[in-house]
């Protein structure tokens, strides 16, 4: 996995795997299958996909991206890991 230090400063962050089309996804996702990939826009939001089914975006603005990075951050989602992952 490549690393570098990314624009907020942290040091040896993961650097995403990167499209052609501009949309990116974790380092250690899959080649092939599904896997989550996203992708800034012009105005700081984001769009969020699923690989597998590119037609379905969901779009975030700036100020809903940095609320749910801030929440992601003070892990208040750390709860959902409890529930555990579905079988793939």
């Amino acid at each position: 996995m490549d690393t570098d230090t990314d624009d907020t400063g942290v040091e040896d962050a993961p650097r995403p795997a990167v499209g052609p089309d501009g949309w990116f996804w974790a380092s250690d996702a899959p080649a092939q299958g599904p896997r989550i990939e996203m992708r800034r826009r012009e105005d700081g939001g984001m769009d969020v996909r699923v690989s597998d089914d590119p037609d379905t975006t969901l779009r975030f603005s700036r100020s809903e991206w940095v609320c749910w990075v801030d929440g992601a951050e003070r892990h208040e989602f750390d709860h959902l890991a409890a529930l555990g992952l579905p079988d793939v």
